[in-house]
């Protein structure tokens, strides 16, 4: 967010947590910024003006069904410019499938310490949902909290984020992967290369 303000974007961020609206509002005060936030669903929204590029960060494009993924990619088509691309991190599409998949790691910063374990299990094959639960155990001196996560998703597979399957031409795909370099979209392999630079939450530029 600050990165792309401080490089002349203007700068608009959606997120569907109040809380996390208010850290961000913070964050770009603090350095002297103030651009627009919308408490919204990325499934359902709406912007007053229209955007060059939508991008969405840490895994953050949650959906129940396929219907709500539809939704997603209408109104992203709605929102931008166009010729507008949107991008998101690798983390967003599943690659392979989450019958049962775990991972752990752990990160400290001074004297607290926080250990994270996101696990997957299949809930409903024909509708391609799955439960996950992610559990983080925090401690910081004395004291050790645990905070659990528990919800169902939908999987979204590389051919379900294809533009052409949902009549949503107009959209360019990209996605961001190590490093945060931009790879070509996902049907155009000899596209232009662009920069981007990550956000805690989704957010549109123009």
């Amino acid at each position: 967010m600050l990165e792309l303000i401080s490089r002349g974007y203007e700068y608009e961020g959606l997120d569907i947590s109040s809380t996390m609206l208010d850290f961000a509002r913070e964050k770009a005060a603090t350095a002297g910024f103030n651009p627009s936030f919308h408490l919204a669903d990325f499934i359902d929204f709406e912007l007053e003006q229209r955007a060059d590029f939508i991008y969405i960060m840490l895994g953050s494009l949650y959906v129940n069904s396929t219907t709500e993924l539809l939704s997603h990619f209408h109104c992203v088509e709605r929102a931008l410019k166009r010729g507008g691309g949107l991008y998101f991190l690798d983390w967003c599409v599943d690659f392979s499938p989450l019958d049962y998949t775990q991972d752990r790691w752990v990160m400290r910063r001074g004297g607290t310490t926080v250990a994270t374990h996101y696990i997957t299990r299949l809930h409903n094959a024909a509708e391609q949902l799955y439960t996950e639960e992610i559990t983080f155990t925090i401690k910081d001196g004395l004291q050790r909290r645990r905070l659990v996560h528990r919800g169902l998703r939908r999987a979204i597979f590389p051919p379900r984020i294809h533009p052409g399957r949902h009549k949503t031409a107009q959209i360019r795909i990209y996605r961001l992967v190590e490093r945060l370099e931009l790879a070509p979209t996902l049907d155009e392999q000899g596209g232009q290369r662009e920069s981007c630079v990550p956000s805690p939450f989704c957010g549109a530029c123009r």
